[in-house]
């Protein structure tokens, strides 16, 4: 892997707040959370990376979690937002949007 293909710590510090993004729409299980990052553009996701984060985020008070045992395949785990969970994605949202255009206005890539 050379140095451009390095995936970037802020993608990597991103990844568990985009899957609270998108926990917001619906709950869901870890496998599929992590092909709807993988689509998004966080190609990096691994099972390894993001399951420890998603259980540090219950841990947290951000998700509740359940197995669901279905007539075919594995028990899932399914992951939805807690109360707390959804009033931290929106947090994490305007701190992310602050941040950014901040960097955009040091980086000389500002709109206004």
């Amino acid at each position: 892997m050379t140095t451009i293909d390095k995936v970037s710590p802020v993608s990597k510090a991103l990844t568990p707040v985009a899957a609270l993004f998108l926990l917001m729409d619906a709950p869901d299980y870890g496998y599929s959370l992590i092909q709807r990052l993988k689509r998004e553009g966080f190609r990096h996701v691994q099972a390894g990376v993001l399951y420890p984060q998603l259980r540090a985020l219950e841990a947290e008070g951000y998700l509740d979690s359940e197995w669901h045992v279905a007539s075919q395949g594995p028990p899932r785990k399914i992951y939805r937002l807690t109360t707390q969970g959804h009033e931290f994605a929106r947090q994490q949202k305007k701190q992310i949007v602050d941040t950014m255009q901040s960097f955009y206005r040091i980086s000389g890539e500002a709109n206004s």
